[in-house]
């Protein structure tokens, strides 16, 4: 595809990128992933986690992930499984996955059709940031874990141990945190008002703050009254968002369940989950507004819609 700015130029393409090295660094990435994938593509650090078990290489996209929530507070350069897992479980997640060699994503089911990588273990040969000994994944491949429900309370100390050398998770985490905890020290006023569905017409609130791996129910509130909006919302234990109203036909969760990720900074409270907002406000009656519609009637003068350009 040419380059926007001159179409002289390529940029890249669909899902595709134009790379330019500096420094040979590419040579150096590629001698590290050599290394790691010459131990074996199924490397793995089961034994650290007990309970979880390696389930081979998995396809992932960036636009629809296989997994839907990424985990920020582990430094990419520090990448191992052993971290992804223990942050996966504290989150209680049962599934987890690590991408090109620094990212790690947790689910409890496969999204968007992602399954076993049509070319087997191939493309996850990327060695962990934080332990070449180790595979995790490598581009849009995911080095793919689950963890059976039944091991949740025989393995809660090997996670504890080990999330302890996680950023913005407790030592003491516990995977028996109820997925409908909310938080009981707020602002006069307000109160927990559910789990909502977002992002099936767009976002449902109107502002979003930055994203922290530290936030907590409390923490997005204060943020949400001091810009002086009245509706707050954590999303993907990281994401606060904020409003006046809940915009583009929000409707509640099947279950107050669908709100089962906890809180980066705090993980005996809920914020949210894929595509779920934990919902939290001063108002007595929250204010629901209709998906937006493109007015074709009513215009003034001859005035007529004459479509959406480019």
């Amino acid at each position: 595809m040419a380059c926007n700015g001159n179409a002289t130029e390529i940029c890249g393409g669909p899902y595709r990128l134009s790379v330019w090295d500096y420094d040979d660094a590419i040579a150096t990435l590629s001698s590290t992933s050599t290394i790691a994938s010459s131990t074996t593509s199924s490397a793995s650090a089961t034994s650290t986690v007990a309970g979880w078990t390696a389930l081979g290489c998995y396809n992932d996209t960036v636009g629809d992930r296989t997994l839907s929530t990424e985990i920020y507070s582990i430094p990419g350069a520090n990448m191992t499984v052993e971290l992804c897992l223990a942050a996966c479980q504290a989150a209680s997640f049962t599934l987890a996955g690590l991408e090109y060699a620094g990212e790690c994503y947790c689910d409890n089911k496969l999204e968007n059709y992602g399954g076993p990588a049509s070319d087997g273990s191939v493309g996850c040969d990327m060695a962990c940031n934080g332990n070449a000994a180790e595979i995790c994944g490598g581009p849009n491949r995911l080095s793919m874990y689950s963890r059976s429900s039944a091991s949740t309370s025989t393995t809660t100390s090997s996670v504890s141990s080990v999330s302890s050398s996680i950023s913005g998770i407790s030592s003491t985490t516990s995977t028996s945190t109820s997925s409908t905890a909310v938080a009981t020290s707020l602002p006069t006023g307000w109160n927990y008002k559910g789990c909502w569905i977002d992002e099936a017409y767009g976002r449902i609130l109107s502002a979003q703050t930055p994203d922290s791996a530290t936030l907590t129910v409390e923490s997005c509130v204060a943020a949400c009254v001091a810009l002086g909006y009245s509706i707050a919302g954590m999303e993907y234990y990281t994401q606060c968002f904020c409003g006046n109203a809940l915009i583009n036909e929000a409707a509640l969760a099947a279950s107050d369940t669908d709100c089962n990720t906890a809180c980066g900074g705090n993980s005996a409270e809920m914020c949210g989950g894929g595509d779920r907002m934990s919902i939290y406000s001063n108002e007595t009656t929250l204010v629901i507004t209709p998906v937006p519609e493109t007015q074709l009637t009513g215009l003034p003068g001859s005035w007529n819609y004459s479509g959406c350009l480019l």
